[in-house]
């Protein structure tokens, strides 16, 4: 399995490279859903869960803005958009394969620092017989709106490990992914494009 991540700045590529990190969060969330077992993991807030099996796991699907949000499957769950899916820091500390975070998060927002995020999709799955490989992709859009000029220097990837209320704010969420990138300066009015594709060969 290999993850390769593209960032476009108003459209145009400013970083394609192949991503070298995978973290202990993905290996514990297969556990827990592909083994049928139970694993401890740290979420994205630092707080140790062990859990087993359950609704939501790999789950990673957001929605837009800010603020709290119901999840639609789970009443009692709220949510908020840059706690889950693909998430944008400002860190610039060396990625490590027991990372549970990002270094530094750029939250979602309209106010001086934030970045506002705009949602994710999960699309394209294609498989090549030819190959024997198949991929999908992640990608999310940001805009900065904030009135100033915001440095991205780190992404990742926050998946879910089980459903529930009692983890807010992270909501049992889980890093699977983080890359360091060269920094991008994201301009007041500018998009910013985040695409994982992840690959599977064998």
């Amino acid at each position: 399995m290999q993850a390769y991540l593209t960032v476009k700045k108003q459209g145009t590529t400013v970083i394609n490279q192949k991503s070298k990190s995978f973290l202990i969060g993905f290996c514990g969330l297969m556990i827990r859903q592909w083994c049928q077992d139970t694993d401890t993991l740290n979420d994205t807030g630092g707080n140790s869960h062990s859990s087993g099996q359950g609704t939501g796991i790999f789950g990673c699907r957001t929605f837009a803005g800010y603020g709290l949000t119901r999840d639609h499957i789970d009443a009692s769950n709220d949510m908020e958009a840059d706690r889950c899916g693909i998430v944008i820091g400002s860190g610039t500390g060396m990625v490590a394969p027991d990372d549970y975070s990002l270094g530094t998060q750029i939250r979602s927002g309209e106010k001086a620092g934030t970045i506002l995020y705009c949602g994710m999709v999960v699309y394209g799955l294609t498989i090549d017989a030819g190959t024997d490989q198949g991929s999908f992709k992640i990608m999310a859009l940001f805009k900065n709106i904030s009135g100033g000029s915001i440095d991205v220097k780190e992404v990742g990837l926050y998946m879910q490990g089980q459903r529930g209320a009692q983890s807010y704010p992270n909501v049992f969420g889980y890093c699977v992914l983080r890359d360091n990138i060269t920094t991008v300066p994201l301009a007041d009015g500018e998009f910013l494009e985040v695409e994982y594709t992840i690959s599977i060969s064998t």
